[in-house]
């Protein structure tokens, strides 16, 4: 199969909101019509969503304060599962890019 076919029909998975793309993880997930917060661990590559409307709504009103309308937010945030962590493994510094 050629990869435009593959990413034509993934375009279309996300515009469905059948999936996600995780920017930072270069990959995707499920999709969800809720905005949250993605974690990405860097030691497993393991992607935990949260839901936090509180943080979505400020980011809005502060955009808004400015005179900017959002259109979409996207917010992940990479570092280190607590599983990696407790492993020891990986540290804050060897994971920063």
């Amino acid at each position: 199969m050629a990869p435009s076919l593959v990413f034509r029909e993934l375009r279309k998975l996300v515009d469905r909101k059948a999936i996600r793309k995780i920017w930072v993880a270069r990959g995707y997930m499920r999709g969800s019509d809720a905005p949250a917060i993605a974690l990405f661990c860097k030691g497993c590559g393991s992607v935990v969503e949260i839901a936090c409307d509180e943080t979505f709504d400020a980011l809005d009103r502060l955009a808004a304060h400015q005179g900017f309308s959002v259109s979409r937010v996207i917010l992940e945030l990479p570092g280190v599962c607590w599983a990696c962590g407790a492993h020891g493994d990986l540290s804050r510094d060897a994971v920063d890019d």
